[in-house]
């Protein structure tokens, strides 16, 4: 065998190694290909996302407007309610003294006001009211708009 006669076989196993490894590379990806019936499936499953977000979505406006709409019916029964409630503190008929402490001596509510004897708390009342339906207004509205 000449010099000429290596180089060609040398050549030729280069050639038949490339070839196959080609071959090996378009069988495997054939493998790992992506399938028609793959892209129908993640098709559906994100129909199916759209419509579970859409009632999902539906469900809190649902909420919010049943909120509102609490919301709007308990304020008008609370501001409808104008009766005086008046705060009576009992006369001491007993042995103790009738003089008033200090306020200084017992501070009952730091940071409010205190109503005195006979005055009309009401609108306290009312505002507690309110900002307690409020906070239960939000947690009927978040139970509500709960995934289910």
């Amino acid at each position: 065998m000449t010099i000429s006669d290596y180089i060609a076989l040398v050549r030729d196993a280069f050639i038949v190694i490339a070839l196959g490894f080609v071959l090996w590379y378009v069988h495997r990806a054939d493998q790992n290909a992506v399938k028609v019936a793959d892209f129908q499936a993640v098709q559906k499953q994100i129909d199916q996302n759209t419509a579970t977000e859409a009632l999902w979505a539906k469900r809190f406006q649902d909420a919010e407007a049943q909120r509102y709409q609490d919301m709007q019916t308990v304020a008008s029964a609370i501001s409808a309610q104008h009766s005086p409630v008046i705060m009576r503190v009992p006369t001491s008929t007993g042995p103790v003294s009738s003089t008033p402490p200090s306020t200084q001596d017992s501070p009952s509510c730091p940071g409010r006001d205190v109503p005195q004897a006979g005055s009309n708390i009401r609108p306290a009342i009312n505002a507690y009211e309110l900002e307690l339906e409020g906070y239960l207004g939000q947690c009927r509205a978040l139970l509500s708009a709960w995934p289910r």
